[in-house]
């Protein structure tokens, strides 16, 4: 599902020759990117060096769309999804906005 970005089209265009290109697909690509953007600006290789270059994190351009992360460490604009395997396919428990309201699936306000 492309959002229309630049990054979107790029990793919806890579992903769909290997992969079906679903949200959990691109939730977990972006979280691997950042991940991977944050130990290349961290300034060393310690796990508090690389919590902080994430943490720092404003407007990385991601497959989800641009993610800045708040000073509670949350994504802003972002809603967070907790989710389990069930039978080999993912499936949401439960969302939650950063402010802390959470709400089930089927539930959304989107």
């Amino acid at each position: 599902k492309a959002l229309g970005s630049r990054k979107s089209q790029e990793f919806v265009a890579k992903y769909k020759n290997v992969y079906d290109v679903t949200d959990f697909a691109a939730i977990s690509y972006d979280a691997a990117s950042l991940l991977f953007d944050a130990i290349q600006r961290a300034q060393d290789s310690s796990p508090r060096a690389i919590r902080d270059a994430l943490a720092a994190t404003r407007d990385f351009e991601g497959a989800t769309g641009t993610i800045t992360f708040n000073a509670d460490g949350d994504p802003v604009g972002k809603t967070l999804i907790i989710m389990k395997i069930l039978n080999g396919r993912p499936q949401v428990l439960l969302t939650m906005q950063a402010n802390g309201a959470s709400r089930p699936p089927g539930n959304d306000a989107r």
